[in-house]
């Protein structure tokens, strides 16, 4: 198994979480320097949901909630665009689609336009910038045993888990959203190089 390449200085050569750190950072380089890139998002609601069964014996508004819960799916897939240097990303799933403009959102039925919708303020579950920014500003990141997946603590405390590729590139970024898990899958350069129509929600090609 190849090693990471990491980068290295006088001060932190000899300290695995400062080279973690490091190379995170580089990661992230990459990635804004990179443009757009082909991302997935996948939400993870059991949490919620197995919340919501726990408390709702003899409580009609809990039951009610956890019925129309139930009718998403606890697993939920949403395919985009990244452009972490412009500071905007898109997702489309088969039900709900989300673009996020610096610090806006949008997200309703894929198709419509953003004229058509209220701004939002972003949700990690679905408008992972913030988080990007969080793991860049972090100092508390200690390497796995292969270098490739680190684990990073940012302001809250939350936990971030991220995985590199043998390269160094971000491949994945894992975080949780109250009850719930957000996972962030980086696939590579992004076919239409951002371009597209980013004045509406975004539709399954």
């Amino acid at each position: 198994m190849s090693e990471l390449p990491l980068p290295t200085s006088d001060d932190h050569r000899h300290d695995p979480g400062a080279q973690a750190a490091a190379a995170l950072r580089e990661a992230l380089r990459r990635l804004g320097a990179g443009g757009p890139a082909r991302t997935s998002l996948v939400v993870d609601s059991s949490g919620t949901r197995a919340a919501l069964r726990s408390a709702w014996p003899g409580n009609r508004l809990v039951a009610l909630a956890a019925h129309v819960f139930s009718r998403v799916p606890a697993r939920v897939e949403l395919h985009g665009t990244l452009d972490l240097a412009g500071r905007r990303a898109r997702f489309a799933g088969r039900y709900v689609s989300v673009v996020q403009i610096g610090s806006r959102a949008w997200s309703g039925r894929p198709g419509r336009g953003l004229d058509t919708l209220a701004p939002e303020t972003p949700s990690a579950r679905y408008a992972p910038l913030e988080v990007l920014d969080r793991l860049a500003a972090s100092e508390d990141v200690t390497p796995g045993d292969d270098g490739r997946h680190l684990v990073v603590t940012t302001p809250g405390p939350t936990r971030v888990d991220v995985r590199l590729d043998e390269a160094g590139n971000l491949r994945e970024v894992r975080y949780p959203v109250g009850r719930d898990v957000t996972t962030v899958v980086v696939h590579g350069a992004a076919a239409d190089a951002g371009g597209g129509a980013w004045d509406r929600l975004p539709t399954l090609d």
